[in-house]
Order: structure tokens, then C-alpha cells, then sequence
């Protein structure tokens, strides 16, 4: 008889280790970040992660270095030919921080607002037609629009509707249940 008590840990173990680094480094949060001057609208958009997360990896990566450089010590630079690419990870990682993410759209005189699903907005303009995707609260959104509106000529905004064209409808969705 084997003993399956082993094979149940593992998983469990597992999970442990994969859940916090699921939660902070892959679905972590956003915060973003608009600025509205004459020329256009720009955007930073940066993750909300723990620095003790960060300090984590670079210390792991620091770790890494040194048994990297004790390997190439002992063992000699043969040592690299099978652990290359994790001695080349481990002396990237060693400064790893937030970097955020920027961009721009700039006016030229036409704006469309597009109003694409609760407060997900595109923000498209006459060089800039694939769209300058917002996040935008309700509470700003008429603020946001009267600064867009002073800054350029034409304004539009419509209403997307991405299911319309759909093959499949949605069903209405139940709102009791009677026994």
C-alpha cells in the first residue's frame, strides 16, 4: 500500500505559494493616472504592488547571484553551460522595480468620447483612431468632458454597444425565485 497523505500535501503546497503571487504580481491593481493640458491627454497606469514584493525578488535574485558565482568558483565556468539563463535572470532581477506605463493622445481639433461599458471609456481623435482607453469615475466624467470640449473644435460622444453584432444574446437575468 503506498501513502497518500504525501500527494495530498503537495498540492496544498502548492497553492499556498502560487496564490499570493497570482494575487500580487499577475492580478494585481491598477492606479491610473490622467493629465489634461492644450495639446492632449496623458495617461500613467501603474500596478499597485507591495514593495515588500519587490524586495523579495531582488533579494531571492541576489541570492541567486551568489550561488551562480560560488558554481563558477567550484565547478568552474562549465557550470554556466546548463544554468546560464538563470545566472543571466538572477543579475537582471537584482534591481527589479514599478515601472509605469505611460502614453499620450494628442488633440488636433476633433475629440469622440466613447462610451464602451460602465466607466471604461475610449478617447479617439483624428491621428489617434484605435482609441486612448480611460478609466474614468461617474463623478469626473462631466468635469473630463468640459476640459476635452475647451481644448479641441468638434466634440462627440456615443454610446458602444460590443454585443449588438453578437451571435449569442444574453438572457434576461432572473431577479427572484418562486417555490
Amino acid at each position: 500500500m503506498t501513502d497518500s497523505g504525501a500527494f495530498s500535501v503537495v498540492p496544498i503546497l502548492g497553492a499556498a505559494f502560487l496564490c499570493p503571487w497570482f494575487r500580487y504580481l499577475v492580478n494585481a491593481d491598477k492606479r491610473h493616472y490622467y493629465a489634461i493640458n492644450q495639446y492632449g491627454m496623458y495617461s500613467t497606469e501603474e500596478q499597485i504592488i507591495p514593495e515588500i514584493a519587490y524586495t523579495i525578488v531582488r533579494r531571492s535574485a541576489w541570492v541567486g547571484c551568489a550561488i551562480c558565482v560560488f558554481a563558477a568558483i567550484f565547478i568552474g565556468p562549465m557550470a554556466f553551460v546548463g544554468a546560464g539563463g538563470a545566472a543571466l535572470m538572477s543579475f537582471t532581477m537584482t534591481n527589479f522595480r514599478s515601472v509605469p506605463h505611460k502614453s499620450q493622445c494628442l488633440f488636433d481639433g476633433y475629440a469622440k468620447l466613447d462610451h464602451i461599458d460602465g466607466i471604461v471609456y475610449e478617447l479617439c481623435t483624428t491621428n489617434y483612431h484605435y482609441g486612448f482607453d480611460l478609466m474614468i469615475p461617474e463623478s469626473k466624467l462631466t468635469s473630463i468632458i468640459d476640459v476635452i470640449k475647451q481644448y479641441n473644435d468638434t466634440f462627440e460622444e456615443e454610446f458602444i454597444d460590443l454585443y449588438k453584432d453578437s451571435k449569442f444574446h444574453a438572457r434576461p437575468i432572473i431577479q427572484e425565485i418562486v417555490r
